[in-house]
C-alpha cells in the first residue's frame, strides 16, 4: 500500500510538471537587485540575473516575443527579446509618470497605467512612440484587456487615504468610456474567468478593511457577487477551476488563498491559507491547478499543488516580485506599421462655455472628422475639418441648441493615430 501511495505521489508531480513544461520559461521581476530571473520550466535551470532591469521595476507583460517592464521610478518602459534576454530599447513614458501596469491591447500596441499622472498611455510598438493618452480615475494599478474591453483598475489613493475604488471600463475599438464599476477599497489588480466574468481584486487598506473580490459579468457589466475574502490579497490567477491569490504574509510563512470558480466560495483564506514561504507576492496558475509563488522574502519561486503541496522550489536572486509564464507558441512576429508622421491636437479654452477651438497639426494634408462623445461613449456631434485647416471652431449651443448638459466630452480624430484622445469639459 506504501508504495502504491508513493507510486500515485509521483505520478501527480510528474503531471504537474508536464503542465508546466507547455510553457517552456518563467519570467521574475527581482526589485531587490533591479534583474529578470529566467527560469527553465523542462530542466529547472534558473538564469538568477539574466537581464539588468531599471529603477523601481514593476510590473512584467509578455507580447509575442518580447518582454515587457515598467520601470516606474524612471519612467521607462523596457522592452527586452526572450529570445536572446537582451534589452531592445528603453521607451520613456512621456506625459506620464510612475508606470505601473502593462497590458497588450494588440499586435502593436500596449496600454500602460500611470499611478501619479491618472492616465494611461497607448504606446505604438512598431516605432516606440506614444499613440494616445487616456485619462481616467485616480492613481491606477492594474489594468487587463479581454474581449471588446479594457479595464482599469483606480485605487483612489492619496496622502490622505484611500478613496472609494473604482474600475473604468473602455472600448477597447474606440478607447472610448463605457462604464465606470463602483468596487470596494483599493482595487489593485483584476483578471478575466473563463466564463467571462471579470474578479476585481481590492486588497483593503492595510489595516480595518480587509479585501474583497467583485466579481461582474461581462455580458452586462453587472455584478455578480462580492466574495469578502479578508487579507490583504493582491494578484489573482485561475487554474484547475480555482483562483489563487497572492496574500503576502511577510513574517512565519507566506500566504495564497484559494476559492472556487464554481461556486465563489471561499476555500483558503485568512484563517486557513495554503502556507508559502514568506512574502507570497505573485501567482501564476497552470491549468491542472497547479501554480507559481513568488516569495519576496525566502528568494525564491516555489510551484505548488492545488491545495498547497510543494512540487518545487527555484532559488532566484534577490525579492521576486511579478512573474509571467512564457511559450513560443504565443509568439507573433508580425506587427503592423502605420504612418510615423506626428500628429497632434488641443483644446482652448478648456474648460469652455459653448464655444471651444480645436487646434490640429499633422504633416499629411488631408480631409478629417472630429467626433464628439460624452461620458457613455454616444456620439453627439461630428464636425468635418477641410484638408489644410489647422483650427476649427465648435459651438455647442449653435449646433445642438441646449441639449448638452454640463460635463465632461470626449473628442477624437480618426486617422490621427499618435494622437490623444481628448477631454473637455462643458460649463453652463
Amino acid at each position: 500500500m506504501r508504495y502504491f501511495l508513493v507510486f500515485i505521489l509521483s505520478l501527480l508531480m510528474l503531471s504537474a510538471v508536464c503542465s508546466a513544461q507547455s510553457y517552456e520559461r518563467l519570467y521574475v521581476v527581482q526589485w531587490g537587485d533591479e534583474s529578470l530571473a529566467e527560469i527553465n520550466l523542462a530542466t529547472g535551470n534558473v538564469t538568477a540575473h539574466a537581464v539588468d532591469l531599471g529603477y523601481g521595476c514593476n510590473d512584467i507583460c509578455i507580447s509575442g516575443s518580447r518582454i515587457y517592464v515598467a520601470n516606474s521610478l524612471i519612467n521607462t518602459l523596457q522592452e527586452i527579446d526572450a529570445q536572446s534576454n537582451h534589452t531592445v530599447r528603453d521607451l520613456p513614458m512621456v506625459g506620464g509618470l510612475n508606470p505601473y501596469s502593462v497590458a497588450s491591447l494588440n499586435s502593436d500596441t500596449l496600454l500602460v497605467t500611470h499611478f501619479r499622472s491618472n492616465n494611461v498611455l497607448l504606446i505604438r510598438l512598431s516605432d516606440g512612440a506614444i499613440a494616445g493618452r487616456i485619462p481616467v480615475g485616480i492613481a491606477p494599478e492594474g489594468i487587463v484587456v479581454s474581449g471588446d474591453y479594457f479595464f482599469v483598475c483606480c485605487t483612489g489613493y492619496s496622502q490622505q487615504g484611500y478613496d472609494p475604488g473604482t474600475v473604468h471600463v473602455f472600448n477597447r475599438g474606440t478607447l472610448l468610456p463605457v462604464d465606470t464599476l463602483q468596487v470596494g477599497l483599493n482595487p489593485q489588480f483584476a483578471a478575466v474567468d473563463h466564463r467571462n466574468r471579470l474578479h476585481v481584486v481590492c486588497t483593503g487598506n492595510y489595516s480595518e478593511i480587509t479585501g474583497e473580490i467583485h466579481v461582474f459579468a461581462l455580458s452586462d457589466l453587472q455584478r455578480d457577487t462580492i466574495l469578502a475574502i479578508g487579507g490583504t490579497p493582491s494578484r489573482v490567477s485561475f487554474g484547475g477551476g480555482y483562483a489563487f491569490l497572492a496574500a503576502g504574509g511577510w513574517s512565519g510563512s507566506g500566504s495564497v488563498f484559494r476559492y472556487s470558480l464554481e461556486s465563489l466560495q471561499l476555500l483558503n483564506g485568512p484563517s486557513n491559507p495554503i502556507q508559502t514561504s514568506t512574502g507570497a507576492y505573485d501567482v501564476a496558475a497552470l491549468p491542472n491547478g497547479s501554480f507559481f509563488i513568488s516569495c519576496s522574502g525566502a528568494d525564491v519561486v516555489e510551484q505548488r499543488d492545488a491545495t498547497g503541496g510543494l512540487i518545487r522550489s527555484f532559488l532566484v536572486s534577490s525579492n521576486p516580485g511579478y512573474i509571467a509564464l512564457y511559450r513560443t507558441d504565443n509568439v507573433q512576429n508580425t506587427l503592423k506599421i502605420y504612418d510615423k508622421d506626428y500628429n497632434y491636437m488641443c483644446a482652448y479654452p478648456n474648460p469652455f462655455n459653448g464655444v471651444v477651438n480645436f487646434k490640429l497639426h499633422s504633416q499629411n494634408v488631408m480631409h478629417y472628422n472630429i467626433n464628439i462623445y460624452n461620458k457613455v461613449g454616444q456620439l453627439v456631434d461630428r464636425l468635418s475639418v477641410p484638408a489644410g485647416t489647422s483650427v476649427i471652431q465648435w459651438n455647442s449651443g449653435a449646433r445642438l441648441g441646449n441639449s448638452l448638459s454640463s460635463g465632461v466630452y470626449y473628442v477624437t480624430v480618426p486617422g490621427f493615430l499618435n494622437a490623444d484622445i481628448l477631454k473637455i469639459a462643458l460649463i453652463k
